[in-house]
């Protein structure tokens, strides 16, 4: 079987070094996992997404490049009533709070795919911080569908 690795994006030119590198190798990592994953950079931005999570929310891999995901693709919805969860909310999901908090976050949430189909995911994230300073410099997450 052969894989295609190729980040979703190029790191900016003015990126340290140290962080170009540790995003590269979790890029790398991330587009060849066979699980459904997501490496969000320092902005939440989309830097690199496997096959598997683009198969899961329903999206071509290509559109995903500095998506915004949670602002742009996915709703986060209410449990309770299926509607959409105010902003400062959204904020606590897995993918963003590691990267706010840069601890490991782990929960369900609930999100509506662009097609308008309703998904129960069990997400767990992890912050990658940067080794000179420790800053956090984006967030892995891997998800399975409930």
């Amino acid at each position: 079987m052969r894989h295609l690795l190729a980040p979703l994006r190029e790191l900016a030119p003015d990126e340290p070094t140290s962080s170009r590198g540790a995003l590269a190798a979790w890029a790398t990592a991330v587009c060849s996992a066979s699980e459904a994953c997501v490496l969000l950079d320092s902005n939440a931005a989309v830097a690199a997404a496997s096959p598997a999570f683009a198969d899961l929310i329903g999206v071509p891999l290509m559109e995903l490049a500095g998506a915004r995901l949670f602002e742009t693709v996915l709703r986060v919805l209410d449990f309770n009533g299926g509607l959409p969860v105010p902003a400062e909310e959204v904020s606590r999901i897995p993918p963003l709070l590691a990267l706010s908090a840069g601890a490991l976050a782990r929960s369900l949430l609930r999100v509506r795919r662009p097609d308008g189909a309703c998904l129960t995911l069990d997400a767990v994230s992890s912050p990658l911080h940067t080794v000179s300073d420790g800053g956090v410099q984006g967030s892995v997450t891997f998800l399975h569908r409930i």
